[in-house]
């Protein structure tokens, strides 16, 4: 009995030694991360946004004379591919989640539409009916916007304004006045937008409509698919200035499976940032551009009737291109690429969506816009 005592005490002895060893080992490894109020991916917390992204994802902008450069590999895809998930940009560095584990509610007028858009909480928006407005309606954080069957909303766009974690899917939006249909800025971050069908009209002042779907000012992590634009001057624009030398540091976007038509320019027009575009059908539409020393992928994309399709040289620093062997040009005129080639492939996965150049007309034909 005696001895039975003696290894007891020695076991006991042993447990506390290790759980205290254990303890001083896990206090370690915390980290605090310090709250910047000025910065949207610390002030924010949806839960569901890694709130700090490596300090080494900083594209480098080409210098002047025009030398490609690749920016760091050091994405970090959080999910797979799937109907529900976004490929690329806004899987990385954190998740896309919107208004999931919210409360799920169905607006039928302006009013309520932008009362639940303005909602602090996670929230799953259905739009039905037409809906009809004026101007912008700023989005809050956690969030997903989805356009019932044959919704519409005429002369009102969304505004994502710093804020984060917010999907827009199904949604038919036309005809806004001074702004554009979708914009996208002030640090604003992981944004999907998927399946929506974006228009105005082609009318004789160029200014009479802004664009379709635009992101800039700091905004980051951003996937944009499946969407139809048309009918517009300008369809997208990724960067608002020539003057944004710090926007090298953000405006990651992937552009995939998007069927732009009847466009004057902007498929997109990419100022400073990394820029992903490929599978997008471009016909009777204007020009992807590569500005200011952005890095655009452009890839197994199809363009048809496009007088030009690919530019660098409107800004006072070109962009590179990188892709361009693997799109097809059909009954369409030169490029105007002033930069070397660049060989910059984003790290994320997207091989396995990524299809034929020469297949992407019938694909977006069938399946592009608000036909969820």
């Amino acid at each position: 009995m005696e001895r039975l005592k003696e290894k007891f005490k020695k076991v006991c002895v042993l447990s506390l030694l290790l759980s205290t060893i254990l303890t001083f080992s896990q206090c370690k490894k915390e980290v605090v991360v310090p709250q910047d109020p000025e910065n949207p991916i610390t002030n924010e917390t949806p839960g569901v946004v890694d709130p700090t992204p490596p300090s080494t994802e900083q594209p480098t902008v080409p210098p002047a004379t025009e030398t490609p450069t690749v920016p760091p590999a050091t994405e970090t895809p959080t999910a797979p591919v799937n109907g529900d998930t976004p490929i690329g940009y806004a899987s990385v560095n954190g998740k896309t989640t919107g208004g999931a584990g919210g409360q799920t509610v169905t607006v039928t007028t302006l009013a309520a539409l932008t009362s639940a858009l303005s909602s602090k909480s996670p929230m799953i928006i259905q739009v039905s009916g037409t809906i009809t407005g004026t101007g912008l309606l700023q989005v809050e954080s956690n969030k997903t916007i989805l356009g019932m069957s044959g919704s519409k909303l005429i002369g009102a766009g969304l505004l994502i304004y710093g804020k984060n974690n917010v999907i827009i899917r199904n949604m038919t939006i036309s005809k806004v006045l001074t702004y554009s249909n979708i914009i996208i800025k002030e640090g604003a971050h992981h944004v999907w937008v998927d399946h929506c069908e974006l228009s105005s009209e082609l009318v004789s002042d160029w200014d009479y409509y802004d664009g379709l779907l635009d992101v800039g000012t700091g905004a980051d992590y951003v996937t944009l698919s499946w969407n139809k634009l048309h009918d517009n001057h300008k369809a997208m624009l990724i960067g608002f200035s020539y003057t944004r030398p710090d926007d090298a540091n953000h405006l990651k976007v992937t552009v995939h499976h998007n069927y732009f038509y009847n466009i004057s320019e902007r498929t997109p027009d990419v100022r400073y940032g990394n820029v992903h575009v490929f599978n997008n059908y471009m016909q009777n539409a204007g020009y992807v551009g590569s500005l200011m020393g952005a890095t655009v992928r452009v890839e197994n994309n199809y363009f048809k009737n496009s007088s030009l399709p690919i530019r660098t040289e409107i800004s006072p620093v070109a962009g590179v291109i990188s892709g361009l062997s693997t799109n097809i040009f059909e009954s369409s005129g030169s490029n105007k690429i002033t930069s070397a080639a660049s060989n910059w492939v984003p790290t994320y996965e997207y091989k396995s969506a990524l299809d034929a150049a020469a297949n992407v007309p019938a694909i977006l034909a069938k399946g592009a816009g608000a036909t969820l």
